[in-house]
């Protein structure tokens, strides 16, 4: 599905779901519909960032590691009350897509995977959880993202 359509149908789901329209509430019960809005790629402009803190909303924020920003941002963020993710480059499947720093690769050793986890995690303060960025190929291995989930389960 690509993402337009995902996003479209997420919206007509969430909204029939606010309206108790999609077939899924019983009838006499109440429904509450929760959504969670993840802001991604954290890290490289102060002023986009501070946008979205003006929002006044429960946002988390998914910051990516060893940017210019990133750290000073993750502090920040924080100190708003907001959730903060690592939002962890992984090697997609286009090899002319560039995931940035502190990216793991499919042919990367157990090793390195865990290094780069574990350094990515400590460098963005703060945070709850990981999201990945980019990431389909490395997501689609199972040996290389067992590794990675090893890594962050352990941090």
């Amino acid at each position: 599905m690509h993402r337009r359509d995902f996003l479209r149908t997420t919206l007509h789901w969430t909204i029939g779901e606010w309206l108790a329209l999609n077939g899924l509430a019983a009838a006499g019960t109440a429904t509450i519909a929760r959504i969670a809005l993840i802001i991604d790629d954290i890290g490289r402009s102060r002023s986009i960032a501070r946008c979205f803190l003006k929002i006044p909303a429960d946002l988390t924020f998914a910051v990516l590691p060893h940017l210019v920003h990133s750290k000073h941002l993750a502090r920040e963020i924080h100190d708003h009350g907001h959730e903060l993710l690592l939002h962890q480059p992984m090697e997609p499947f286009d090899p002319k897509l560039a995931p940035g720093p502190g990216a793991v690769y499919v042919g990367d050793s157990r090793d390195q995977i865990d290094n780069v986890v574990a350094s990515n995690i400590h460098a963005v303060p703060h945070v709850i959880g990981v999201n990945n960025h980019m990431g389909s190929r490395f997501t689609s291995s199972s040996p290389a993202i067992l590794t990675a989930l090893q890594t962050i389960k352990r941090e």
